[in-house]
């Protein structure tokens, strides 16, 4: 099942530990590169981290957006390996 995490209840282990996985390895795709480009971000995560999904939030004068930030050339879903092999 596909849950919604704010910032605060994202695993950065588990985060990272997918990305690193996954087979098209991408820095956008870290934690620590979207906690220096996307102050914030949220994630939708699908069980036990076998996929996930990062979201640039944003907010201006209360209001929440999704926006790319501009070092942020690509945002996708990121599948481990093993989830592509046995599903």
């Amino acid at each position: 099942m596909i849950v919604y995490l704010k910032s605060h209840e994202i695993d950065r282990g588990q985060w990272d530990n997918c990305i690193k996985n996954s087979p098209r390895i991408k820095p956008y795709g870290f934690s620590w590169y979207l906690d220096i480009m996307a102050p914030g971000w949220e994630a939708l995560v699908d069980d036990e981290y076998d996929s996930v999904f990062p979201i640039p939030v944003s907010s201006r004068f209360a209001i929440k957006y999704v926006a790319t930030p501009v070092f942020l050339q690509q945002l996708e879903h990121t599948p481990l390996i093993r989830t592509l092999l046995f599903h």
